[in-house]
Parts: structure tokens; sequence; C-alpha cells
């Protein structure tokens, strides 16, 4: 019993010092501040694209802008919105396209994956009055929808996932603004296949230490850019050359 008494009052006071060493060292230590980044750049990306055309007014043109946001968030590929003209032939550069229109008479969503693109119509999407933020949901999902049948993506039965099978607005309304592990690879692997490439992001240090940053925009960034220039001053064979969006061959 004393034996069990000595070696629980040693353990005590074994955890007593490692708690007060514990909660000393980070004062003690401190935290080192980091250097400004100066923010980010979209690094140029030399895969295939997304295209989109907005062909219509029913819906603000911001709301179809929101979804570069989420094929980046989702999948990193770029997008490019553009006037498309149906009669000309796809550029070798686009892996797939999403037409969005305003008609009557016409589906709210039409696909010809073997042409790689979908069209969406927002006109059916307000059949039943819906308000703002319930309409802006449906155009959002059924722009995703689209991507993901463009891209060679069929139904999915995993949920949540707008890949559902949708067959109404109620359907739509109740799907998840998102899409599933299923759909998603598929999306993800089929745009890799066409030639898509994920979309890199590096911070304005990082690019001006490079050498392609463009010129600064704020007080920092000017900082950044100063003091990269003095340190590149020792070789004015490597100067910084601003060439927004374009990253130097070998980098």
């Amino acid at each position: 019993m004393k034996r069990l008494m000595v070696v629980f009052m040693a353990t005590l006071c074994a955890a007593c010092l490692f708690a007060d060493g514990g909660s000393d060292a980070p004062a003690k230590r401190g935290r080192r501040k980091g250097l400004p980044s100066g923010g980010f750049l979209k690094v140029a990306n030399d895969g295939k694209v997304i295209e989109v055309m907005n062909d219509q007014t029913l819906c603000p043109a911001e709301w179809i802008q929101d979804f570069e946001g989420m094929v980046m968030k989702n999948f990193g590929f770029p997008v490019k919105f553009v006037t498309w003209d149906a009669n000309a032939p796809r550029p070798d550069n686009v892996a797939g396209r999403i037409l969005v229109v305003a008609k009557d008479g016409v589906p709210a969503l039409l696909c010809a994956p073997e042409e790689l693109w979908s069209q969406v119509n927002v006109k059916p999407l307000k059949a039943d009055n819906p308000d703002e933020i319930k309409f802006k949901n449906r155009v959002n999902k059924e722009m995703l929808r689209a991507l993901g049948f463009a891209m060679g993506c069929g139904n999915s039965s995993a949920q949540p996932c707008v890949m559902t099978d949708i067959t109404s607005l109620k359907d739509l309304d109740e799907a998840a603004r998102t899409m599933g592990p299923e759909a998603s690879g598929k999306t993800d692997l089929n745009g890799r296949l066409r030639g898509c490439k994920i979309t890199q992001f590096v911070s304005y240090r990082r690019a001006c230490t490079e050498g392609w940053a463009p010129a600064p925009t704020n007080d920092v960034q000017r900082a950044i850019w100063e003091q990269a220039n003095a340190e590149r001053s020792e070789k004015p064979s490597n100067p910084i050359k601003i060439k927004p969006g374009q990253k130097p061959s070998g980098k």
C-alpha cells in the first residue's frame, strides 16, 4: 500500500511539473511573425478550359459568373466566359462548353456529351415564380449539373449530390448544391483526361522572387517589389520581368 502511495505521489508531481512547463514554454518562445505575402496571383494555366456563354438576361450575369468560383473550388479547372458562335468549330483548348439561355418550350437542361456541351435554360427554373434566393440556387445547381453531363458524368445515386435523378423543380430544390464523391471523381477524371489542369496560385512575394510578377498595386506589394529588385541588383542577368499571368519557361 505504501509503495502504491509513493508511486501515485511521484506521478502527480511529475504531471504538475509537466503542466507547468507546458504552460510557460509558449510564453517564453513566442511566435515569429511571417513576412507579408502581398496577396496571391493566378499562375498561367496552359491546360484546356471550360467555356461558358451567357446568352440571356432573365437572371443577373453575376449569377452565371459565380460558376467560375464553384468550378475552381471543386476542381481547380479554368473557366473562360466567351461569345460562342455555334457554327464555329470548337477550339482545341476547350474541354467542355456550357451555354446559358432563356427560351420558351425548351427543357431546363440539354446535353450533348459527345460534342462536349450542355445547355442550361433558366426560364423553366422561374416557372413557379420562386423568390430570388431559390431562383439563384436553381441556376447554380443546374449549371453544376450541366458541367457534370458535359464532362461525361451521368446521374449518381450517392447522396448528397446535385447529380442525383432530378425530374422536377421540387427535386432540384431538394438536391445538394454540390457534387458527391462519385460524380466529382468522374468529372475530375474526365476533365484531366481531356487536358484540363488544376490552376495554381502563388504569393506575390514568390512571383517577384521567380521574376514574373506584375507591377505592384499597393504599398505592401511595392515594398516586396523593391526588396526583390534590391536582391536581384547583384544579378543583372536575371531581372524581374513584368509579364502578368505568365511564368518563365522552366519554372
